[in-house]
């Protein structure tokens, strides 16, 4: 309790942040980095979020992952988790002027269309955070039908590996969104029934292990293969083109000898 009270005051406030923003004077926002003189100096200011959050990409996961990263890193999860009464750490300025710059990091990091629903005149940082969870909730059901439609009749047709597992991988992500988890054994079996039939050999090889393999590994197993059938593919097209020019120069030569 002693080590506590020392690392914290009263509100939860880490003792390593209230010197970072003890004499702040200047602060601007530029994408969705946080910048500020006397917060670069120490680190907290250079907060990248590399995800904007767009309900119609499905990246939840993604934006809320980097965001809880974020926060733990600087010891500021409280300001969201809903652990802390800001009602009573709203006459702490240093507390309150922390969670400004979360609320800043929030806004800086969804869309305009979703700022414009959630946008809450002097809000707190959890009071935002709740809005955005809420929003998701409100799409939860519509999202969840299609996404899980679309997820067990996707098939790769003339999509490149890269772009098929991405879109298995983002429709999994949508459907935990809305509480639906998909397993990473359910992901791959559902990946092997919508393959292009070109790759029958790799689904009889995975298919005959005992141990079905992660969705990663079986991605980067895929890779070199359809490279190795698109060079294949190269050199019979080229090998085709040289035997056709090769048969005409002959036919040219045939009909002149003729003449």
């Amino acid at each position: 309790m002693a080590q506590q009270s020392a690392d914290v005051d009263r509100c939860g406030v880490p003792r390593s942040v209230v010197v970072l923003l003890g004499d702040i004077n200047r602060h601007h926002l530029i994408g969705n980095t946080v910048s500020d003189t006397k917060v670069e100096q120490h680190g907290l200011g250079d907060v990248h979020v590399l995800v904007t959050l767009d309900f119609d990409d499905s990246n939840y996961v993604q934006w809320s992952a980097f965001l809880d990263n974020t926060l733990l890193k600087f010891r500021l999860i409280d300001h969201v988790d809903g652990t802390v009464d800001t009602q009573l750490c709203l006459h702490n300025a240093k507390w309150t002027q922390i969670d400004h710059y979360i609320v800043s990091w929030l806004y800086a990091t969804v869309t305009k269309g979703i700022m414009d629903t959630i946008f809450q005149p002097r809000c707190t940082a959890f009071s935002l955070w709740m809005a955005i969870h809420n929003l998701l909730l409100d799409n939860a059901m519509h999202h969840a039908l299609y996404a899980l439609q679309e997820f067990h009749s996707l098939f790769q047709g003339d999509m490149f590996v890269n772009e098929y597992c991405g879109r298995l991988r983002k429709l999994s992500d949508e459907l935990h969104d809305v509480g639906d988890l998909v397993s990473d054994p359910a992901l791959v079996v559902n990946m092997l029934r919508g393959l292009n039939s070109k790759f029958h050999n790799v689904i009889f090889i995975i298919g005959s292990q005992c141990l079905m393999p992660d969705f990663l590994i079986f991605r980067s197993y895929l890779l070199p293969e359809e490279r190795h059938m698109e060079n294949r593919h190269k050199m019979e097209d080229a090998t085709a083109l040289l035997a056709i020019g090769s048969s005409s120069s002959s036919s040219k030569h045939w009909w002149k000898t003729r003449i």
